[in-house]
């Protein structure tokens, strides 16, 4: 491409190529419909309930955990675009073709808006080469890319989105926009997810740094803090409503709002009153946190714990202790930790080459603002695996700045071999999970991964959609099933893999894990007309090895208890099901 085509053009022509690629690639999961996670699933599921007319400020999945419904706390914000893209194809593809096109097109449409804005930090920091690197290593970047691929329609993806605007919003040279800006973005990313909680924190903080290098920059401050507590407050009231206002930890309620709105008259207070002496605004600062921390502490001291405190001890164990994606790099498999570890290092380590002389220069200041966000977030990746992807992707004009320059170096060696040599271990620094799989793929660890995963197969439509011939009934299956279930049949579920649901989820685990009289008092307290699991997935196993006299294990050891018929259904493949004798089917 011609260098005075503008950048956002050469950008939007990589994302075609790149999404055209990425959607071969994963042809196979998109023909099958096979959902990246259980929670794309359940969300797709929101967005076809609210479309029949459940109310906006109602996000209960009422076929779940029946009668009462399974309570969630998702955000409406990430319905909007997907329900907007099903409108709009519905006339041209049907309802079904409309969900399908959905499921491809937000996902990338949400790649290509991470493309020029990562693009626009190349830019802004370095140069278009850079720019246009960065943007294409999204295709390397294994932890970003996951969650920009076709079919992943949760909202993992916006909150990328949302950090490169605050990150570019933090770099703009007009004070007071780029706060309103970082502070619109961040009140965004908070109402979808908590998740953003620390984030904000890195970004305000990294604010404040910044006004005790130059006074000027305490409006970009006092503007993000203003603008982060009103958009807030209309983001809670326009999404949540004013019918629950219970202090919930897991998602914005009061006892934030109060916290973002004594944080802005804090921050606020100090930029008009303006110390002069630098160690009293620090001590002023501490003394605002410190103040406000306790505020929270005492109208809600169940948050200080974090928001799965109240968890039953046996849904920690059996479930939040086994999300991989939410535990620390330590419990990890190799391919991931590279994936978490490799280019924020490297970006760190490009921009500590650039600060070194003089990390307080007029010129260097947006590095060390930059350094100083890359370093949080990995500082978060490092104890929660999914925040990895903000990290990297951050990071990526930085790492691929100095990328170029190892590239450059590994030109001018005359020896071929150790010209490619250097060129491969440079791109690497990009791609470093697969790197790591490429070393691991005949190990007896990949042998399992993958027998685990063609266990998966039972979990696609065409499998599950096989009990709709069935009347209405409540399937007591495992949590990562439970969404496919809704998703292809018309049946309810006791429970899935959502924390506030958390009562339902501890009987589905006492059920498959208990003995046979502990098994039947659950399925006859929660009216469970059939049990069905698909054998060899994760879960299952799980049960089955940690309960070995438990239902489960009973189940692959062909020991039926008597009050189960074995349901034989060729169309069903490898699920295997159960009808509960002498219980007739739940409507």
């Amino acid at each position: 491409v011609a260098t005075q085509t503008p950048l956002w053009r050469t950008i939007l022509l990589l994302w075609l190529g790149l999404s055209a690629l990425v959607t071969a690639i994963h042809w196979p999961n998109i023909a099958n419909v096979v959902f990246p996670d259980p929670d794309d699933t359940l969300r797709l599921i929101q967005v076809r309930d609210w479309l029949a007319g459940q109310n906006w400020f109602d996000v209960h999945q009422y076929r779940m955990n029946p009668p009462l419904g399974g309570p969630m706390h998702w955000s409406r914000l990430v319905d909007i675009p997907i329900a907007a893209m099903i409108l709009l194809l519905r006339p041209l593809l049907g309802p079904e073709g409309a969900e399908m096109g959905a499921l491809i097109l937000v996902p990338l449409l949400t790649l290509g808006v991470a493309m020029q804005l990562v693009a626009r930090l190349g830019v802004r920091l370095y140069d278009r080469q850079t720019a246009v690197l960065a943007a294409a290593a999204i295709l390397m970047a294994s932890m970003v890319l996951f969650q920009l691929r076709p079919m992943r329609i949760d909202h993992h993806g916006w909150q990328m989105v949302l950090a490169l605007g605050a990150m570019l919003a933090l770099l703009d040279q007009r004070l007071v926009r780029g706060g309103v800006i970082m502070g619109l973005m961040l009140a965004i990313w908070l109402n979808i997810s908590m998740e953003a909680l620390p984030f904000a924190l890195i970004f305000l903080g990294v604010s404040g740094l910044g006004w005790l290098q130059d006074n000027a920059q305490r409006w970009r401050l006092a503007s993000a803090a203003g603008t982060l507590f009103v958009a807030s407050a209309m983001l809670f009231a326009g999404t949540r409503g004013l019918s629950d206002l219970a202090n919930y930890c897991d998602a914005v309620s009061p006892v934030y709002l109060m916290v973002l709105g004594l944080a802005m008259l804090a921050c606020a207070g100090l930029a008009v009153v303006n110390p002069a002496n630098r160690f009293v605004l620090v001590g002023a600062f501490g003394a605002a946190g410190l103040g406000i921390a306790a505020a929270a502490a005492g109208v809600a001291p169940q948050c200080t714990t974090g928001a799965f405190a109240e968890l039953d001890p046996l849904v920690r164990q059996f479930w939040l202790e086994r999300v991989g994606e939410g535990l620390p790099i330590w419990e990890q498999t190799p391919p991931v930790m590279a994936g978490i570890l490799v280019t924020p290092l490297v970006a760190l380590y490009a921009l500590a080459r650039r600060l070194w002389s003089a990390p307080l220069a007029l010129e260097n200041r947006d590095y060390l603002a930059y350094a100083l966000v890359i370093a949080g977030s990995f500082a978060i990746s490092l104890m929660v695996a999914r925040s990895s992807s903000i990290a990297v992707l951050i990071a990526l004009p930085a790492a691929c700045a100095i990328v170029l320059q190892w590239l450059a170096r590994a030109r001018a060696q005359t020896n071929v071999p150790l010209r490619l040599g250097m060129m491969l271990l440079a791109l690497l620094a990009l791609a470093p999970s697969v790197a790591v799989k490429g070393v691991m793929r005949f190990t007896p660890a990949q042998a399992l991964e993958d027998k685990v995963k063609v266990a998966e197969a039972c979990q696609v439509q065409a499998s599950l959609s096989a009990l709709n011939r069935f009347d209405p009934a409540i399937m007591l299956v495992p949590l990562d099933i439970s969404p496919a279930m809704l998703y292809a049949t018309q049946h309810k579920v006791l429970a899935s893999g959502h924390h506030r649901n958390d009562a339902a989820m501890a009987d589905l685990i006492r059920a498959f894990g208990g003995d046979d009289a502990t098994a039947r008092a659950i399925v006859d307290r929660r009216q469970i007309d059939y049990i069905g699991y698909c054998p060899g997935m994760w879960e299952p196993m799980v049960y089955e090895r940690s309960f070995p006299d438990g239902l489960m294990a009973r189940l692959e050891a062909g020991k039926t208890p008597d009050w189960l018929e074995p349901v034989k259904d060729p169309a069903l493949g490898q699920f295997r099901l159960w009808k509960v004798r002498g219980q007739q089917p739940s409507t």
